[in-house]
């Protein structure tokens, strides 16, 4: 198991480089045809939830004892998960535009 620093710190480097995915995503859904935007709209704002979601375990995580601190990984990992999935369905869609 990864100690909390290195937890830390790779949700920290990770969680920058998929704010700007998700940035340059935005960026291109906002260029699509309009029936396409609709849809990626949608798909964007799940997106930014799914990022709050994440933030907000992550915060949980960074600011939690050592005991709370192993029962919460497991939840900020699973949040991880989803906004990379929600990521990836959303830039699928994008793609087959």
């Amino acid at each position: 198991m990864e100690t909390r620093d290195e937890y830390v710190e790779k949700f920290t480097v990770q969680l920058k480089e998929w704010n700007a995915k998700i940035d340059k995503l935005a960026i291109r859904a906002k260029k699509t045809a309009d029936g396409t935007k609709i849809e990626l709209s949608k798909q964007m704002e799940l997106l930014r939830q799914k990022r709050v979601e994440f933030n907000e375990k992550f915060q949980h995580m960074k600011e939690a004892d050592s005991e709370a601190f192993k029962s919460l990984v497991e939840g900020t990992h699973k949040a991880w998960e989803d906004l990379k999935q929600t990521y990836q369905a959303a830039n699928k869609k994008l793609k087959q535009e």
